[in-house]
């Protein structure tokens, strides 16, 4: 028992303080989305010191009141986890959860809720709405978690499309943080109101590392929800989107982004269906690869048409994402560049490739070509010797 009252003195302490630090850190709160979805977690944050509070001082345990322990960890955390999650799938789409997750949660909710109060006020079979409570609180964070692991890798996608670098470790952590709470708040509201004290210690302090971590990212994640904004706004890869056809007798849009004095040689009219075989051909004799920052939609610009055909054409045609195909143009330039010149470093190649991290481009040197750049200019020069 007196470890669990540590415990739980623990998460009361930390989950009130990061509560108040989210509440008063100011940065970012420009960012429409970023600054919705902390006010999804403050409550969210709020929410669970009370229950930690009640459970503390008012020691809802099964030897005292079941129905009142059940009752009370079921009303606070099924709201607990929608809130958390649909923070979460804010900062990862720049919208709430779809309208059939809104509408679920609270008839689930409800549900579980009126198994609690019918088991209060007849004392009916414990078993039984355990069973009721468990499944919808269950069901509901089952249905919430595949939603947001359905926008998180549609996401990946999406920024892997749109920039010229490997985006998704800046979203990981809200990946993973959010599946190892979710997990842990399938087990607390069940197994707090037994009297396994160890393990429900250590689920309160996996679950506030989770916490303590998860926000300390967080507060400094609004130029991350801006990078996001622009690739949501950019519209890639929508699903209420029809490709478009080749053979439409629209106007050509090769070419609209630019007067005549203004194309690049690249830029140039097919008719009605964009060469981009031949465009980025061109392109790429230009070496504008090389440039660093480069998104989908400044070189859907340059050849004047529309980001969402030309990652359309990089996806169903090459089988790549826009990021590979740049990624692929850059090793090829790289490797040219070690045999070439001896006596350049592999940072100033890895500069002027067009990656701003040595790191990332010695990782993707070795995937590509199952060797570092120092061990493939070696080998070849032996060869070269022989």
């Amino acid at each position: 028992m007196n470890i669990l009252l540590t415990f739980q003195d623990f998460a009361i302490a930390i989950t009130m303080t990061l509560t108040f630090i989210l509440a008063w850190s100011s940065n970012h709160t420009d960012n429409t989305p970023y600054y919705k979805s902390k006010w999804y977690l403050m409550p969210a944050l709020l929410l669970i010191s009370i229950q930690f509070l009640l459970q503390r001082f008012g020691m809802l345990r099964m030897q005292e009141d079941y129905s009142v322990a059940l009752l009370v960890n079921i009303s606070i955390f099924m709201p607990v986890a929608y809130m958390i999650t649909n923070s979460i799938h804010i900062l990862l789409t720049n919208r709430n959860m779809p309208m059939r997750i809104q509408a679920t949660c609270p008839i689930l909710y409800l549900i579980a809720l009126g198994a609690c109060i019918y088991y209060r006020c007849t004392q009916a079979d414990a078993l039984a709405v355990k069973i009721v409570a468990g499944a919808c609180f269950l069901i509901n964070l089952v249905i919430m978690h595949i939603e947001l692991v359905k926008a998180y890798y549609k996401l990946v996608h999406k920024l892997d499309n749109y920039y010229d670098f490997d985006a998704e470790p800046l979203i990981k952590f809200l990946f993973y943080s959010s599946s190892l709470m979710i997990g842990v708040s399938i087990a607390v509201p069940f197994i707090i109101i037994t009297n396994l004290h160890i393990l429900v210690a250590a689920l309160i302090g996996i679950f506030e590392i989770t916490l303590i971590y998860f926000i300390a990212r967080y507060i400094g994640y609004g130029n991350t929800v801006a990078l996001i904004t622009a690739v949501n706004a950019a519209g890639l890869d929508d699903s209420d989107d029809t490709a478009p056809e080749t053979e439409s007798n629209e106007p050509d849009k090769i070419a609209m982004a630019y007067s005549e004095n203004e194309s690049p040689m690249y830029v140039k009219d097919f008719g009605n269906a964009p060469d981009f075989a031949t465009q980025l051909s061109e392109w790429a004799k230009h070496k504008r690869f090389l440039e660093q920052n480069l998104t989908i939609v400044i070189l859907a610009k340059e050849l004047g048409t529309n980001q969402k055909y030309l990652s359309r054409y990089f996806n169903e045609t090459c089988n790549l994402s826009f990021r590979d195909w740049l990624n692929d143009l850059r090793m090829q330039e790289a490797k040219k560049i070690l045999l070439d010149n001896a006596n350049i470093t592999v940072e100033t190649i890895a500069s002027e490739c067009g990656f701003t991290s040595r790191t990332h481009f010695h990782t993707l040197f070795v995937k590509k070509f199952g060797m570092t750049p120092s061990q493939f200019r070696i080998n070849n020069l032996v060869v070269e010797e022989k």
